[in-house]
């Protein structure tokens, strides 16, 4: 999972774009000062498979998107794939664990 944290307009909320390659996602989130959800994009249900658009879904919030932006979350993606099978071995063994307990 990558997550790179961009300089908000206000400099009071939190903005993050990354890969989470858990749920096969580009991902865009926008805190509130309290930790509040503002914006949160990119979901299993809701997948977004495009990095420009976590970048445009955040625009509005940042006073500056790096131009290497894209080209890194794209890399983030390529470094780091989604793997379907580990997941289900993962979720088999925390679930195995569970039993057990």
């Amino acid at each position: 999972m990558s997550r790179h944290h961009l300089p908000s307009i206000d400099g009071w909320h939190t903005v993050a774009v990354g890969w989470d390659a858990g749920m096969n996602t580009f991902f865009a989130q926008v805190l509130d000062p309290v930790d509040e959800v503002t914006l949160d994009r990119g979901s299993p249900v809701d997948p977004i498979n495009d990095p420009a658009e976590v970048i445009n879904l955040v625009r509005d919030h940042v006073f500056e998107i790096p131009a290497s932006m894209t080209d890194q979350l794209s890399a983030d993606r390529d470094a780091e794939p989604h793997d379907a099978q580990r997941l289900a071995e993962v979720t088999a063994l925390l679930t195995n664990l569970r039993n057990i307990a």
